[in-house]
């Protein structure tokens, strides 16, 4: 069975349900709140030696770093995984953008902040790809899918997307409470549980015109909101906030998880076929020993009982017509021999 670790950031904390590849494939998703780069190879490390494919997403929490400064805490993560497990298979995905916190908290950024460290991401993400295809490893930039849903400035949505998202019904949102920091995605799911949409329907949502979603039947239940007024909208009324947001999210975290769960197909597509060569070969190599001891195991006995039990001078005698050294170690038994007589 191949398995494989996804860890990083709380964005992946809703992303368990979502790697159902294969009955031979199992994920395990494990997410922390606020960790940075440096950071995570501890809270991983115990997972690694079985492991057969890691993707690494993290870096949102590392503000106000230069990006050659992020490049050297990539390196020194994924050295010591590969000190760990060197013939795992590594994934990494790109820094997304960081949104304008809603909340009033200590770790919030200003607008000028967020534009900062977007454009910093953006040039990291430039050399992490790189350093990634020099060194054979996969690499998800999901920047590239999130380009049509926020502004240039990384943060604020389209106003193809305020639309957008109003109507889109994921069905039960998460639990919002206290989040779980780990899991294990199930390998199958009951008949009739929702199945997560497949990149291209979520690109096809995004990307589709406006005036589709304006005349749906769907606009009834909750008006549109024009983008001028959007943010005030959301300034003003908490719950049509939380509600279009958590949506927002929720598009944003279903695109990573099937752009994640496309890379770990990717880098494990021939892990089960190169898994049963070097078996195969093991098998081969421990017949061929098997057929070699067989073949010789008689003579091999019988040359060792003839040379243990024979006398020194006969030993002499064979090593005449060699040469020089190796008389002399011929010589060795017996002044041993002498040696321990004399004493």
């Amino acid at each position: 069975m191949t398995r494989a670790l996804v860890a990083g950031d709380s964005m992946l904390k809703y992303l368990t349900g979502c790697f159902t590849l294969s009955s031979r494939t199992h994920v395990e998703v494990r997410s922390f709140s606020g960790v940075r780069i440096e950071k995570l190879f501890s809270l991983i490390a115990h997972s690694l030696a079985d492991v057969h494919v890691v993707v690494l997403h993290i870096g949102t929490n590392n503000v106000g770093e230069e990006p050659l400064v992020l490049i050297a805490r990539f390196r020194s993560l994924i050295s010591r995984i590969l000190d760990v497990n060197p013939s795992i298979r590594v994934v990494v995905s790109a820094i997304l953008p960081r949104q304008a916190s809603l909340r009033k908290c200590q770790w919030a950024l200003s607008v000028g902040e967020l534009e900062a460290f977007n454009m910093d991401a953006g040039e990291t993400n430039a050399i992490l790809q790189a350093l990634c295809h020099k060194n054979g490893y996969g690499f998800v930039d999901g920047t590239c899918e999130l380009m049509g849903m926020l502004k240039a400035d990384g943060v604020h949505p389209t106003k193809h997307v305020s639309q957008v998202f109003l109507l889109v019904k994921p069905g039960p949102l998460p639990d919002t409470g206290r989040p779980s920091h780990s899991g294990h995605a199930p390998l199958d799911r009951a008949p009739g549980t929702w199945k997560p949409p497949s990149t291209s329907q979520l690109r096809t949502l995004v990307s589709s015109e406006p005036r589709r979603w304006l005349q749906s039947s769907v606009t009834s239940v909750e008006p549109s909101i024009k983008h001028q007024d959007f943010a005030f909208r959301l300034r003003g009324h908490g719950n049509v906030l939380q509600n279009n947001m958590s949506k927002l999210a929720w598009i944003v975290v279903q695109l990573l998880g099937c752009l994640l769960r496309a890379a770990i197909k990717e880098a494990s597509k021939d892990l089960e076929a190169s898994h049963n060569g070097a078996l195969q070969q093991q098998h081969q190599k421990e017949k061929d020993h098997k057929k070699l001891r067989f073949q010789y195991s008689d003579q091999s006995k019988g040359l060792a009982q003839y040379w243990n039990n024979l006398p020194f001078e006969k030993l002499e005698l064979i090593a005449e017509a060699t040469n020089h050294p190796k008389r002399i170690w011929c010589r060795v038994p017996s002044t041993i021999l002498l040696s321990a007589e004399h004493f």
